[in-house]
């Protein structure tokens, strides 16, 4: 072998740059792992209010589409109002409906949901899939968390 040494080995300037990009990687994920960890909570809040939402929602589908007092081929939400959640009869007695806190279809509150509000909206006449619009209802409920995010369901009742 003639002519040249190899080199082996870093220089100094090469330790440094990879110390300092070391150091900026291992901050970014430092820094992701702390914003993960400080929603941890969030995955389960949200699953929670899924299946408050979900109960509203079935709790207002098992009502009649229309006032019972009223002929089957009115008009929905033309009769009138209940005043108590244990007396709602129809879908529409469900509109402008506002629990802070979760309540059961009696009015009884859960204490373990306390911290969940809830709000539902029924609109009538509302077109939907080539469906007159007297026919149909759309539901929205929104559950509101403990961290304050909202849950939206949206489902549409027709008349059948």
């Amino acid at each position: 072998m003639t002519g040249g040494s190899t080199q082996r080995g870093l220089t100094l300037i090469e330790l440094v740059i990879s110390i300092v990009i070391g150091a900026i990687a291992a901050a970014a994920i430092f820094g992701a792992m702390a914003s993960i960890g400080g929603r941890n909570a969030d995955p389960m809040l949200q699953q929670q209010a899924q299946a408050i939402a979900s109960a509203y929602m079935d709790e207002i589908y098992l009502q009649s589409f229309v006032d019972p007092s009223l002929p089957v081929t009115s008009n929905p939400c033309t009769g009138p109002a209940a005043v108590s959640r244990a007396t709602f009869n129809d879908v529409c007695d469900y509109d402008g409906l506002s629990d802070n806190g979760v309540v059961d279809a009696n009015g009884n509150s859960i204490a373990a949901l306390s911290l969940y509000d809830v709000a539902v909206n029924v609109d009538a006449n509302i077109p939907w899939q080539g469906i007159a619009g007297n026919d149909v209802l759309r539901i929205r409920v929104v559950v509101t968390t403990p961290a304050g995010q909202n849950l939206l369901l949206t489902s549409y009742r027709t008349r059948y």
